[in-house]
């Protein structure tokens, strides 16, 4: 299974460096995907032969307070899946 870390927080939190930092250590990141995609992420990187089993999503206020809403649900069914989630 696939492992998925929600990297968030307020402006100027340190998201973006948090990203740069999973990045390097080989994570694959996406910033501000929106929460309808991210089943389908999940659909792509739990396919066999997939080069991406640590996935770090990048999650701001910028797309208003419906957006960070909408990943909730997405949460729930990651973990409903058996992929491994946290939240930074």
């Amino acid at each position: 299974m696939s492992e998925f870390l929600f990297v968030t927080g307020m402006s100027g939190a340190g998201r973006s460096t948090a990203a740069a930092a999973l990045e390097d250590l080989g994570w694959f990141v996406i910033d501000s995907l929106p929460p309808a995609l991210i089943t389908k992420v999940a659909e792509l990187v739990g396919r066999p032969g997939s080069e991406h089993e640590q996935v770090a999503l990048v999650i701001g206020r910028a797309g208003g307070d419906e957006y960070v809403e909408g990943v909730a649900p997405m949460l729930r069914r990651l973990r409903k899946a058996r992929h491994t989630v946290r939240v930074l």
